[in-house]
């Protein structure tokens, strides 16, 4: 009977600690499945969130209406002393530009930070101080001088067309004023003082301070006399010897017109 009953008590003890045992590993599963759960709940929503940004209208620009761009401020420079002029109209592009120069040291200012200011001044570009392009030209001082040399071989037609070409070429070489010169020669050599005291007349034209001025006025009054203008000869000679009276020219005046 005890026996028996010993038994029945081991058999008993041995349920409850299966039956602890299994209640424990539940607890734990149950512990797991939550704790998977809230990650896959803390999954959803981030995809949740990332969907909300993919699905979001971009705002694209309107290409229909053009972009405003800052308004540019013109700032004109002209020297201190031009402040009452009126402006004057744009120069032509194929014109030369003004170079703008600064000066001067930087001075300080109140504000921290800010930049300092220079002296600006405009240096307009005279084309006049600049070394003409023809006069650097080696093949224009080629020409010249075969032309010149045609007029000491007294070949005044051939040097009449050469000294042509050359002021058609380089009208602006220095030596322009000597070949429009010696084309007046070159008439007057051959006895044409009609075309002779156009050429003498363009030089005291274009070039009236130029080298050859005073023998122009000279040549012009002695072609005036070939052409029967004793009054025009007469004035040319009183503004020879008035504006060139120690000039080799003023010298030469014929002694008639001088008294």
């Amino acid at each position: 009977m005890r026996a028996c009953l010993l038994v029945g008590l081991l058999s008993c003890a041995g349920c409850s600690t299966s039956e602890t045992a299994a209640q424990r590993q539940m607890a734990q599963l149950r512990e797991e499945i939550a704790r998977v759960q809230s990650d896959r709940d803390r999954v959803e929503q981030r995809l949740h969130a990332l969907e909300a940004q993919g699905d979001a209208p971009r705002k694209e620009p309107d290409s229909s209406s053009p972009l405003e761009t800052p308004k540019l401020r013109v700032v004109h420079l002209r020297p201190e002393d031009a402040e009452d002029e009126p402006d004057t109209p744009e120069a032509d592009e194929n014109a030369p530009r003004p170079t703008i120069r600064v000066t001067g040291q930087a001075g300080r200012t109140g504000r921290r930070g800010a930049r300092p200011a220079a002296d600006i001044a405009e240096t307009v570009d005279d084309p006049a101080s600049r070394p003409r392009p023809s006069a650097v030209d080696p093949e224009a001082r080629r020409a010249y001088d075969a032309a010149y040399a045609q007029v000491g071989a007294r070949k005044y037609p051939q040097a009449l067309d050469s000294f042509a070409a050359f002021l058609v070429r380089w009208p602006d070489h220095p030596y322009a004023e000597n070949a429009l010169y010696w084309r007046g020669e070159c008439y007057y050599a051959q006895n044409d003082y009609t075309h002779a005291s156009e050429q003498f007349e363009g030089v005291i034209t274009r070039f009236p301070s130029g080298n050859k001025t005073a023998d122009a006025l000279l040549k012009l009054g002695l072609c005036q006399q070939k052409l029967n203008n004793p009054d025009k000869a007469k004035a040319t000679f009183e503004r020879l010897h008035r504006e060139y009276p120690r000039s080799e020219a003023a010298r030469r005046i014929p002694r008639e017109e001088t008294r």
